[in-house]
């Protein structure tokens, strides 16, 4: 049975010892894909208890498992930002390897393209006009809780911080 089939029912109980208690279980005897969804339901479920820094410390802990750098960042990023820490996220996403992804994992590297412009914007600072040209125009980013932005709106809210200047 895979993780997600498990961990997503007990998280919905909000009884985080007994999620913990299953990504534990889960982790015994364990091959690479295990360990990697192990970890990931585990960031996620800290992360719904609001424990933002041990969230962080198991993506940064784990980050090698994961193919996609750039997700680890993206992340790493929002939480972050959940925790009110932008100018922190903003600096993780800094150092995403945007450009040596792409190719690899587009979906991940357009969602931290997408999120790294939309924390510029927000916090007022410039955002390169590189990594907008990256997003296509149909872009829609999925957030956390399922709300759905798109480049244009991103667009607008970079018009707008240009014209309060």
């Amino acid at each position: 049975m895979p993780i997600y089939e498990k961990i997503v029912p007990l998280m919905r109980t909000r009884d985080w010892k007994a999620c913990h208690d299953f990504l534990d279980g889960a982790l015994v005897d364990a091959d690479d894909e295990q360990r990697m969804s192990a970890h990931l339901w585990r960031a996620f479920v800290l992360e719904r208890e609001g424990r933002y820094d041990e969230a962080i410390n198991c993506w940064r802990t784990h980050r090698k498992e994961f193919n996609s750098q750039t997700m680890v960042d993206h992340q790493i990023a929002r939480l972050y930002d959940q925790s009110g820490r932008a100018a922190q996220a903003i600096e993780e996403l800094k150092r995403a390897p945007f450009g040596e992804e792409m190719d690899r994992h587009p979906a991940f590297v357009l969602d931290g393209i997408y999120f790294y412009c939309h924390l510029l914007a927000r916090e007022g600072r410039e955002v390169p006009e590189k990594l907008l040209s990256a997003l296509p125009d149909d872009f829609m980013y999925v957030q956390p809780r399922g709300n759905r932005t798109s480049r244009a709106q991103l667009l607008s809210m970079i018009a707008k911080g240009r014209r309060r200047d």
